[in-house]
């Protein structure tokens, strides 16, 4: 019995809103839930990627229909925008140390 692995629930939502927002990324998901899990017994099964609201967030929706009945699989949220990670301090591993108070073991 085939499973699609839940990272890819992840990934597609994550494809869908750059898809969506080609000027920004998505730049993490918030509030994922885990419905049930995507069974591929059938070899093909389509699956729906739906996108809901306007802005810097989108809520998202991953979804199936197998055997006639429509499954959802996961849901969440997508905050939209640009990246830049913080950089607050030195990262020298003696600068860490001069700030922890340690000193650094000679070699």
């Amino acid at each position: 019995r085939g499973l699609l692995p839940g990272v890819m629930y992840l990934e597609l939502a994550r494809m869908a809103g750059a898809f969506l927002h080609q000027e920004g990324q998505v730049v993490s998901l918030h509030t994922v839930h885990w419905a049930q899990p995507l069974f591929l017994d059938q070899g093909v099964c389509p699956v729906r990627i739906q996108l809901e609201g306007t802005g810097a967030e989108h809520a998202f929706r991953i979804s199936s229909t197998q055997a006639g009945a429509g499954q959802e699989h996961a849901s969440g949220s997508l905050p939209l925008g640009s990246y830049a990670p913080a950089v607050t301090a030195e990262a020298s591993p003696a600068a860490m140390c001069s700030r922890c108070g340690l000193e650094r073991a000679s070699s």
